[in-house]
């Protein structure tokens, strides 16, 4: 009796071990940030910043082609701004009266977030392609500000720490859904890309200014253990 108990939990275990795998990722972001006013219906998107992230997975089998993926991921998103004053018409330039102090005419601003990303996915796989969708949990980690003028970098916390003051005024945590695909090259190497869109405002007083909302796309590569 001992030893068909002995072998019925061995492949009890064996069974749940083949449907875990553990693995790790590292891939390249590629993010903006929707904004839109909560004043009126005006809504407008940010240019596009390159970020990174890295970070590990487990995938636990459902069976039937199906699986659960929980992620743990370190990601740099964000977005760029960039003002032409040679494209803006008279009525532009008066509403930013500051432009003739500031006497440039190219600025770029770039807005750099780093964030603890916790995706969580369900996967359906056929031969080595998978589809997969979900949710993601993103927590705040920090928040770093570059200012170009004429593409001359300008300090931006020589009188007020503009970093911490965006990192004060951003939420805690935000939430998201993604959709996307993955393709193993052989048992342990493989390629996903996914498209994040936010679901929840980036920033606290969204309901007083504008509600801010962060979108990339992320391509990866990895290893499964």
């Amino acid at each position: 009796m001992k030893k068909i108990f002995l072998v019925g939990a061995l492949a009890l275990f064996s069974g749940m071990n083949a449907q875990v795998k553990y693995g790790v990722k590292a891939g390249y972001n590629l993010s903006n940030i929707s904004a839109k006013s909560t004043a009126s219906s005006v809504r407008f998107l940010l240019g596009n910043k390159s970020g990174f992230n890295v970070g590990g997975f487990v995938e636990y089998g459902l069976g039937n082609n199906l699986s659960l993926q929980g992620e743990v991921l370190y990601s740099n998103v964000g977005a760029k701004l960039t003002v032409d004053t040679d494209k803006l018409n008279e009525e532009q330039l008066r509403n930013l009266p500051e432009i003739e102090e500031l006497d440039f005419k190219k600025a770029n601003a770039t807005l750099s977030l780093s964030q603890i990303s916790v995706p969580v996915s369900l996967k359906y796989t056929f031969d080595k392609f998978s589809v997969l969708g979900g949710c993601t949990i993103n927590f705040k980690a920090g928040a770093k500000t570059k200012l170009e003028l004429d593409g001359k970098s300008i300090d931006t916390n020589e009188d007020v720490d503009i970093d911490e003051t965006i990192k004060s005024q951003l939420s805690s945590a935000n939430f998201g859904l993604h959709l996307g695909g993955e393709y193993m090259f052989n048992d342990n190497v493989f390629v996903d890309a996914r498209y994040n869109f936010g679901a929840s405002s980036l920033n606290k007083n969204f309901t007083d200014y504008v509600n801010l909302k962060q979108r990339y796309f992320q391509m990866s590569i990895g290893y499964k253990f």
